[in-house]
Parts: structure tokens; sequence; C-alpha cells
């Protein structure tokens, strides 16, 4: 839904756009040399250049967009990891920058900057990156108001100064476009769900919410290309102690954080916190299973339970949930990476081909930027039970 509050505050700058068109229409009528050059421009223009300059249009405010995200990263001091947009893909790997063409990605209908954050050792370094992130969310959708309004006075100009039909010509069709073009960016930065947040309200949430910040920075370092030691011994304990202050588990970003530190503890070696395996037991699989977001933490607490609590518990709620999961790809790949991890079934045939590896709807997104395969088949090994032996009286 969009978010009412941030249309209210930028009312004014739609004021002074409005108000921009209302003078250009009423100077086109007062003026009829300007009226008989739009006509004749509109007139002789060719049909392909409308197409042409909605698709240049389009790229062209995506790109004003984009790139104000990217450069504000990297003039703050933090590197840019990949930069997308649709199915163009600019992606930093191995220290080098590579361009991909992916089809898919056409189904973003716009574009994504992945910065290549700084390692994290102290509250200063966490507090720096999130000003920055904070920083680089709102400077695009503004830049994106001010190349409309910029190129509105050059259509202004060329219209009212210029005497080549065709110029003016590509010139109002283009300021159509690109007009239409930054009001829907605006209106997409208001944009505001319970799985996705656009420009503005998620500027707000990096400056005000400290479960968004922290889930953001997780999940964002898990691209960076400067993870130290200290890094991740410092994320994966203000992980924990905000875990320890939190009752509610099934928002968003109260899952991406437990989803992090278990797979800490059960895949990395981290320490285990006693304290947080109660939450961890109270997790409900069957509010859980009917997302893919839900679907993953209740796989992964299944793995802690079976390797840290008691194995048999972690069975007993496998066997009670397996008929829940679906026959989606997603769904499929979960339950038979269960069963293979908990030592049900050996799938390890099946776990070994990439074809099948699908940990998201959405993974598609990120998997330019790593490894996707090799990460998660690093993951894909036979847990070690935790049993509880009963007391004989």
């Amino acid at each position: 839904m969009f978010n009412m509050k941030i249309l209210k505050k930028l009312k004014w700058l739609f004021f002074i756009i409005g108000a921009f068109l209302l003078g250009m229409v009423a100077g086109i009528f007062h003026d009829a040399d300007v009226f008989f050059k739009l006509g004749k421009a509109f007139n002789t223009t060719p049909w392909y250049y409308y197409l042409i300059l909605f698709v240049l249009c389009f790229y062209v405010t995506l790109a004003v967009h984009e790139l104000t995200h990217f450069f504000y990263f990297v003039t703050h001091k933090i590197k840019g990891k990949a930069l997308y947009l649709t199915a163009l893909l600019f992606v930093k790997r191995d220290s080098k920058w590579r361009l991909k063409f992916v089809p898919k990605m056409f189904m973003l209908l716009g574009g994504l900057v992945v910065p290549d954050l700084n390692k994290i050792e102290s509250e200063e370094d966490y507090e720096r990156e999130v000003k920055v992130f904070a920083g680089s969310l709102i400077s695009a959708p503004i830049a994106t108001i001010i190349f409309g309004v910029l190129f509105f006075i050059v259509e202004l100009l060329v219209v009212f100064i210029s005497s080549n039909i065709l110029l003016i010509g590509l010139f109002t069709i283009s300021f159509i476009f690109i007009e239409l073009f930054t009001i829907l960016y605006v209106l997409a930065s208001t944009v505001s769900s319970t799985v996705a947040y656009g420009d503005f309200p998620a500027y707000k949430k990096m400056k005000e919410d400290k479960k968004f910040q922290l889930a953001q920075i997780v999940q964002y370092l898990s691209f960076s290309s400067n993870i130290t030691e200290k890094t991740e011994d410092f994320i994966f304990c203000k992980v924990v102690s905000m875990l320890k202050n939190e009752n509610n588990f099934y928002d968003q970003f109260s899952m991406m954080l437990l989803q992090y530190y278990i797979e800490e503890v059960v895949f990395a070696n981290k320490k285990i916190v006693p304290e947080l395996d109660e939450k961890i037991l109270s997790l409900s699989g069957s509010r859980l299973i009917n997302s893919d977001a839900g679907l993953q933490l209740y796989c992964c607490k299944l793995y802690y339970v079976y390797s840290n609590i008691d194995a048999n518990i972690a069975l007993n709620s496998f066997m009670k949930m397996e008929t829940r999961f679906n026959s989606e790809r997603v769904s499929t790949y979960w339950k038979l990476k269960t069963k293979h991890l908990l030592n049900i079934s050996d799938e390890s045939i099946f776990l070994s081909d990439d074809k099948n590896i699908e940990t998201d709807k959405m993974s598609f997104i990120f998997k330019p930027l790593f490894d996707y395969y090799q990460e998660e088949k690093d993951t894909i090994v036979r847990l070690k039970p935790k049993i509880i032996q009963e007391k004989i009286e």
C-alpha cells in the first residue's frame, strides 16, 4: 500500500511540478507558434520512435535512480557489489566487474543496488554503515524527482527556442515518458508491505527500527568481501542480544535474525546460547510452514533441536508436519534436505544436483552475487543427533 504520510510530505513537490505543467499548457495555448510546432512534431514523428523512446526513457530514469543509490555508497567509502537494471546486471566478483544478461530479472520491473559493506568490528563501525545505508535509501527518490524537474525545464527550453520539429518531437515524447516514470518511481518509493519496503519507509525504518537495521546489515554482509572473524563475532553477539529481548518470532525480520543465529550455531560452530532454546522450541511449525521464509526457519529449527536439544523432538515434529510440505520446488527441496540432515533418508543424489537446489522463490535475485550452489551444498551435512537418555528408576 502507498504511504499516505509520505505523499502528504511531498505534496509541495507535486504542487510545483503541477504548476509548471499548467504553466506549460497555458503557454502552449497562448503561443500559437508553439502550439503549431508541437502539433506538427507529434504528427511527423514516426510511431516506432515512441516505442524506442519509451524503453530508453524507462532505462534512463531507472539508471538515475539506481546509480544514485550506488554512488551514494561509493562516495561514503562503501564499495559497490552489484548494480541491477532489470535484466542487465553489473556484478563485481573476484575484484572484476562483469556484465550479465539474465532475462528472469525482468520480473523485478526495476533495479537493485548491493553494497559491499565494510568490516564491522565495533558499535562505531556498525552505526557508520547503518547511517550510510539510510542515506543511500533517501537519496535515490530525491534524485529521481530532481531529474524529472530538470528534464521538464529542458523540455520548455527546447519547445520555446528550437525550430527543429524532429528535435521538439523527440524531447516532448521523452518528457512525457520521463515524467510518467518519475511519478511511478516516487509512488513506488512510498510503498510498504509486510515483505517489501519502498525507499521512503525503508529509510524511516533504517533510522528508527533497530531490528530492521540489523536484519538489513546481516543480509548484505552475507555478500560482503570484507568479512573478518571479528565482524562475524560482533554481528553474532548483536543478533543474540536482539533475540534475547524478542518475544514475537513470526515477523519477517525476527525470522531472518533467528535463522541467522541457528545457521551460525549449526553450520559455523558458533557457541549455543541456552536462553534462546525455549524460544526456538516454542516456534509453531503450523504457523511457519505456509511461507518460504517460515518454511526455512522451521527446517532450521529442526536442525538446531536435533543437534543441540533433543533429536527425538525434532524427528517427531518433522513426522507430524511432513504431509504439510507441498509439491512445489522450494518445499520439496527443504523437505528432502531436512530428511537428509536428520538422517531419516539418504537424499545425497537429489541434493547434489544444482537443478534441484532452490531455497526460496526469489533466490534467483542474489544467485549472481556469489557461489550460491556451493554455499548451499556446504550446509548439506548429516547432523549428529543429541540423544537424551531417559532415567530408569
